[in-house]
């Protein structure tokens, strides 16, 4: 299991994309590289304060599982959230993670 120490940063953004196509090429363009898919499953938990979930992926057969802290405010536009991960490897061995 590796966590990180030091919070990490992220911002995020919400967008309607209306030609898809056009936002592929230009995303290609930018990456240098392919789309590829990822499926993500997210289960939320309800803590005090801040956020928690679990997040586990499948990209390329590789399942991968993190526990994610983070603490962002309720508002519209974008916003900054402060977060902590741990990386883990337990839980879609004993639950359905996908169906």
């Amino acid at each position: 299991m590796t966590a990180t120490a030091n919070p990490r940063r992220n911002v995020e953004i919400k967008a309607k994309i209306h030609d898809f196509d056009h936002f592929l090429l230009l995303a290609k363009d930018v990456s240098g590289s392919n789309a590829s898919v990822l499926e993500q499953s997210d289960v939320f938990f309800n803590v005090s304060k801040g956020r928690l979930k679990l997040r586990t992926k499948i990209e390329g057969g590789k399942v991968n599982e993190e526990l994610i802290y983070y603490d962002r405010p309720d508002e519209l536009g974008p916003k900054t959230s402060n977060f902590y991960m741990v990386n883990i490897t337990l839980v879609c061995n004993t639950i359905p993670c996908f169906s």
